[in-house]
């Protein structure tokens, strides 16, 4: 599948979804000005509920370890974005789902800002991949 097959799949299944996620300006805000400490909590429920893949990605990339945790980072801050725009969510049980964002889809100046903060957590990506991937059993870490 493709990047582009893939996310024309993601948009099909968010217009599906069942659950909506209200959006506008302060949504987008909040995001961009979330601390550290939020986004660690948003992190650690990504990663612990998507250990099974994750674990099994980094067994691929064993040899090259740095690879490896490249990719899944990949794969974290895609949620984030999806997380940041509306397209994902977390719903009453804390699973992330797919969700319809309803209202004004961001300008693109709030869309740079929003990549921006995905961006500056590139470290804290990190540090909560070596955290809860070892704490898991999936041995990513140097």
């Amino acid at each position: 599948m493709t990047n582009t097959a893939i996310s024309k799949f993601i948009l099909e299944a968010c217009e599906c979804s069942d659950e909506k996620i209200g959006v506008d300006e302060d949504f987008y805000q909040h995001f961009i000005n979330s601390k550290d400490e939020e986004l660690r909590r948003f992190l650690t429920t990504i990663v612990k509920q998507y250990s099974d893949p994750f674990s099994k990605i980094s067994a691929i990339y064993e040899s090259n370890i740095n690879q490896g945790k490249q990719k899944i980072a990949s794969l974290v801050e895609e949620m984030l974005s999806l997380i940041f725009i509306g397209r994902m969510g977390f719903n009453n049980d804390g699973k992330l789902v797919f969700c319809n964002p309803i209202g004004a889809l961001p300008t693109e100046k709030i869309e740079t800002l929003l990549n921006n903060r995905i961006k500056n957590a590139e470290p804290l990506i990190y540090e909560v991949l070596d955290t809860a991937l070892v704490e898991d059993g999936a041995m990513i870490n140097d």
